[in-house]
This record gives structure tokens, sequence and C-alpha cells, in this order.
């Protein structure tokens, strides 16, 4: 297993492993909610026959076993891009960067940094991973590098309202859920706060 360390190495192997493959078609296989598919791109329909030979990228993944498809393994190079404190390593190149607030940036400025092509639609998914992930941009992890790809993000005309909006938007079942649990809780002399819920109805 090779182990890049720094954000130079990762770019430099990176770049070199992605060039490599370049005449392969890309595919994007992934978790996303259901309520985030009409704003965030949509997971492909990659058959078994596409591992065959492929470069596979795996992110945001600590151990193995976050893995949601076992076919990862397939291919015939494996990279990892983490911000996780590893959990076992796996990959032939692995790349984490605990000091990232989010994956997304550490892709974002992978490419960033090599001849890789950003456009607008790649933009905004990182530019939500990074959002979520920080919490806004309120976790302590963040830092300037944090707004700096962000900024950099944003130059692609990316729309910052509708990232929020779809990302943040409650189901009114949800919000009512919360504020009738809010209501409920109690705080001790202590000032520990504490609910007792015997049903969701």
């Amino acid at each position: 297993m090779k182990l890049a360390t720094g954000a130079v190495t990762i770019a430099a192997v990176g770049a070199a492993a992605l060039m490599a493959y370049s005449s392969m078609k890309p595919h994007a296989k992934h978790q996303l909610k259901k309520e985030f598919k009409d704003t965030f791109h949509h997971m492909d329909d990659v058959k078994d026959e596409d591992y065959h030979n492929a470069l596979v990228i795996v992110c945001d993944s600590g151990s193995e076993k976050l893995i949601s498809d076992d076919r990862y393994c397939n291919g015939s190079f494996l990279i990892k891009i983490d911000h996780h404190l590893p959990q076992g390593e796996y990959g032939d190149i692995s790349y984490v960067d605990t000091t990232s607030e989010s994956c997304a940036r550490i892709v974002a400025e992978l490419i960033k940094e090599t001849p890789l092509v950003m456009n607008k639609e790649a933009a905004k998914n990182l530019f939500a991973g990074i959002v979520t992930d920080s919490g806004r941009f309120r976790y302590s992890q963040t830092s300037s590098k944090t707004f700096d790809i962000a900024s950099y993000l944003m130059h692609y005309g990316i729309n910052i309202e509708q990232i929020y909006s779809k990302i943040y938007t409650e189901k009114l079942y949800n919000v009512k859920l919360k504020a009738k649990l809010i209501s409920k809780f109690k705080v001790t002399k202590n000032k520990v706060a504490y609910l007792v819920n015997t049903s969701w109805g």
C-alpha cells in the first residue's frame, strides 16, 4: 500500500492515476437522500462489468465496513480519500487529512491543484458537502482553507440560496415533532436538560 501524506503528493499521484484512466467513462456510485435527487447529481447505474480494469475512488469512508457497495474492490486500482480517523487501511493509495472539515474540500483541492477540470455541477455538489460537514462553517475544524475553497467553488456560478434551501428545508411533520419534544424537556437544578418520551404520537 502506498500512503500519500501531503497535499502536493496526493495531487501529483492522484493526477497521474486519473490521467492513466482518462479514456474511461466516469460513473458516480453514492448514497443520496431521496429529497436531494432533483438538486444534486443522481446515482449512476454501475454494472458489474464497469468495474473491470477500472479506477475506483472511495471518498468519506474511514472503514471498509462503511462502503455501501462491496464491488469497489473489483477494480484494478483503488484510491481512498477521507478526512476521518482511519479505522483500518485499504486502497492502493490512501490519502487521509484529519485536519480537513470535509472530504469534499479535499476533492476540491485536488481538482484545483491538478489538470482536472471543475464545472458548475461538480462545484455545487462539493460546496454542499463542505456546508454540511462544516455545520454551515461553524464547526471547529473550519479553517481559512475551508473559506478559500468555498470561494473557489463560488466562482463557478453556483446558486448558494438553492443549495441551502434544499439541504435545510424540513418537512412539516419533522418541525412539529421537534416542537413537541422541545416543549416537553425539563431542566434539573444542575442545569442538565432531559426528556422522557413514551410515545411518538
